[in-house]
């Protein structure tokens, strides 16, 4: 943030500038602004431009998400103090634009939380569905929060990126997750994605009519066990690991997957199956949504849930 005194105007007017810009950029369809004429550059950030060609100044405005300057190290001191938002870049050079740096810069400034749910809400619209619902997490410092609403933060290179979100389609909810990376995932990555795919698997291969609610919540903890873990201390969802997927407004109902439920599980019923774990280094989940039935049950959301590349 700039300083009082050296800043032109307090920092709401640039607020305001680079809000009327941004309509602009939704009105256009444009992901954002690459600023390098002296006069935009200084309207917006509120520094002055450099003179000299050899150092020039640019400004990325994203449509959503934080400006991002990138000056030259000469006239930084005094340019810092000018700029009213925080993320400024410095380079050294004196040949001109450090094109990587900006390249990566644009790279790092990808979509952000509220665009991707944007898109991902008017997709389930157009193929029929009402009532679209959602939550996401990107990036480290978000893993831990699997109810989270969207932010303006971008996601980066090596971000994993996960979502659950469902609609209603002739009144049937829906209820399902999807995780990807931008990059290849990591090896670390990989494996947890599967193995949590397999313990996914196994408890609802024991799906049938008869058997408890909290039976198959026992399963799970069986097969994390196995595999070295205890579900009590990962509580993914707050002590269940799935749920009834109900008619209407009913999205989420009983019977609870969970040790404290003994529902009798009964031909017709349709439940989610979905434990997960949350590192350090992603949000881990295959929820299965499943209909019961005499013989066992059917997985309503087959498909593909390897952890998707997201190109960047």
């Amino acid at each position: 943030m700039g300083v009082d005194g050296y800043m032109r105007f307090h920092p709401e007017e640039f607020v305001r500038r680079c809000a009327r810009a941004r309509e602009l950029m939704e009105r256009n369809d444009l992901a954002g602004l690459f600023i390098t004429e002296g006069g935009n550059y200084t309207y917006f950030s509120g520094g002055q431009w450099d003179f000299s060609f050899s150092r020039p100044h640019i400004l990325l405005l994203p449509r959503q998400g934080d400006p991002v300057a990138v000056i030259q190290k000469f006239p930084a001191w005094n340019r810092i103090r000018e700029i009213w938002f925080d993320d400024v870049r410095v380079y050294q050079i004196m040949t001109g634009l450090p094109v990587k740096l900006v390249a990566d810069l644009m790279k790092e400034k990808g979509m952000g939380g509220r665009e991707i749910i944007e898109r991902f809400h008017r997709l389930l619209v157009e193929m029929g569905g009402v009532g679209p619902w959602s939550f996401i997490n990107t990036g480290p410092e978000n893993y831990n929060g699997n109810s989270g609403g969207p932010t303006d933060r971008r996601i980066r290179r090596s971000d994993q990126v996960w979502i659950d979100g469902g609609c209603t389609y002739r009144e049937y909810a829906s209820d399902f997750c999807c995780t990807g990376t931008v990059g290849q995932p990591s090896s670390r990555q990989r494996k947890m994605q599967e193995m949590v795919e397999e313990i996914t698997r196994a408890v609802v291969r024991r799906v049938r009519p008869g058997i408890r609610a909290c039976e198959l919540d026992a399963i799970n903890s069986a097969e994390w066990e196995k595999r070295g873990y205890d579900y009590r201390e990962i509580n993914w969802a707050g002590g269940r690991i799935g749920h009834g997927l109900g008619w209407g407004s009913s999205l989420t109902e009983p019977p609870h997957i969970a040790s404290y439920d003994r529902t009798v599980i009964r031909t017709g019923m349709v439940i989610t199956i979905e434990p997960g774990i949350n590192t350090e280094y992603g949000c881990f989940q295959t929820e299965m949504d499943i209909a019961v039935t005499e013989e066992g049950c059917e997985i309503l959301n087959e498909m593909d849930r390897g952890l998707r590349v997201i190109e960047g």
